[in-house]
């Protein structure tokens, strides 16, 4: 009762929550003949996390 609290640490399986992020219901396949529309969704999946 000193004030301190023992926190264990929390281990992260990185490359798990990667491989689970990494599946897409859609791919490129689906828009076709569109660059601009391509260029757009590649910009637009940059900005996500």
């Amino acid at each position: 009762m000193n004030g301190e609290i023992n926190i264990e640490e929390e281990k992260t399986d990185i490359k798990n929550i990667f491989e689970q992020k990494a599946k897409y219901e859609m791919n490129f396949k689906n828009v076709k003949g569109q660059k601009a529309v391509k260029r757009a969704l590649e910009v637009a999946a940059a900005g996500r996390t």
